[in-house]
């Protein structure tokens, strides 16, 4: 009976849409004109064209634990604002055209298209659960919120915008960024995490999705491979990439990684969509349609903007947020081009990443490049260092009282 009635509810919006879209198309015909699509982008000749690999924070300090060879620029939310508006109003003085309008005016076209994806979605997994969120990789895999030297329990997400022709409109990226905010508050305030920061990341080399198609898996797995050396492999760090167009509306999986897309922006609340998504990072199944009791896993209950939890995915969902593992993770830091290797025990790292290491001693040295040379080990958490000068030497692993620490080992060479 309740789909019966979402059905007919999507329906009614289905012929006001068409209505809607049409009066849209006749209101904005001198935008839509082929003349003016072909028009450049406004943003085009200044830092957020795409050409450089931009971070957007909201004091424009970048994420901790990134090397800034990762990046071109990091700019405030405040500084990134004033760039487009300035960019938008020099775009209708020379044109004559708000390029927010033009954006509006060519999603209006594709409702129809999108009303019927919606359906045959619905259709497709009347009795089919998409995303059982199985943990393949043990118990020392999957986000949780990791404790800050104060002891706070923190989580990151970073946004990764699709660069190419999935590009998320300008002038919806503010609605990009509202909806995790919203969505990461819900989250935090219903499983106790005390902190949270969102940082923007957008450029060709970070998700250049040039190369996808429409098809929501290929989007999921291109992102992992193009962005998750971003994470520095951290436990609480997300990723969550907006693209414009998918033939899902999101895909996540246990894990570090989710999608999803701005097409049924008017159909699901993106903002409940993305908690839906980032849900199952933490191992929340999908639970498909006309289940009991109310849980936004479940299909229906999302579309009707539930934004609880059932009682089973509250367990799965507090055990994983605050459930350390029983390694610590610590972050290996030096400057590849300055250092070969950083040898622990056996293992070889040949760049800057996290390591899972048990409490006890290991040995440690490093091994620059020619031309350079050590000058001493840096410690910090759980990493203890017996002699910060040589460039062999022993690393402790400890600090595993309440709250535990992660650590984190730097090379310093000249």
């Amino acid at each position: 009976m309740k789909k019966i009635i979402g059905i007919l509810i999507l329906m009614l919006v289905l012929f006001s849409s068409i209505g809607t879209a049409g009066n849209l198309q006749n209101e904005n015909s001198d935008i839509l004109t082929s003349d003016n699509q072909n028009l450049p982008n406004f943003l085009d000749g200044t830092v957020l064209d795409g050409s450089k690999n931009i971070i957007i924070s909201e004091d424009g300090s970048p994420p901790p634990y990134l090397d800034s060879d990762k990046y071109d620029i990091v700019v405030s939310r405040e500084e990134r604002d004033k760039i487009t508006e300035e960019a938008r109003q020099e775009y209708i003085e020379k044109y004559g055209i708000d390029p927010f309008l033009k954006e509006k005016s060519t999603r209006s076209i594709n409702k129809f298209q999108s009303i019927r994806q919606l359906l045959k979605e619905i259709k497709t997994k009347e009795n089919k659960i998409c995303n059982p969120a199985i943990n393949p990789k043990g118990s020392n895999y999957g986000p949780y919120a990791l404790r800050d030297e104060n002891g706070d329990s923190k989580l990151y997400v970073y946004i990764v915008y699709a660069w190419g022709n999935l590009e998320v409109d300008s002038s919806d990226k503010a609605n990009c960024l509202n909806d995790i905010r919203s969505a990461i508050k819900t989250i935090k305030s219903k499983f106790n995490v005390d902190k949270h920061n969102i940082y923007e990341f957008y450029g060709k080399n970070f998700w250049n999705a040039r190369d996808c198609t429409v098809d929501a898996d290929e989007q999921y797995f291109d992102l992992e491979e193009d962005c998750d050396h971003l994470r520095c492999d951290r436990s609480n760090v997300l990723l969550f990439g907006w693209s414009k167009f998918a033939t899902s509306s999101g895909r996540s999986n246990f894990g570090y990684h989710c999608i999803a897309h701005r097409g049924f922006t008017w159909l699901i609340d993106k903002d409940d969509l993305a908690q839906h998504e980032l849900s199952h990072c933490f191992g929340l199944p999908d639970h498909g349609h006309l289940t009991w009791p109310p849980c936004i896993m479940g299909y229906t209950w999302l579309f009707f903007g539930v934004t609880d939890y059932c009682d089973s995915c509250k367990k799965i969902m507090k055990d994983q947020m605050h459930t350390e593992p029983e390694t610590k993770a610590v972050y290996v830091q030096f400057s590849s081009i300055k250092v070969k290797s950083v040898i622990i025990d056996d293992e070889i790292i040949t760049f800057s990443k996290v390591v899972f290491l048990d409490e006890g001693e290991y040995t440690i040295r490093v091994l620059p490049e020619d031309g350079y040379t050590f000058d001493q080990w840096e410690s910090s958490g759980c990493v203890l260092v017996d002699d910060k000068n040589s460039h062999t030497t022993i690393m402790a692993i400890t600090g595993f009282d309440d709250p535990p620490l992660d650590g984190q080992l730097k090379v310093q060479v000249s």
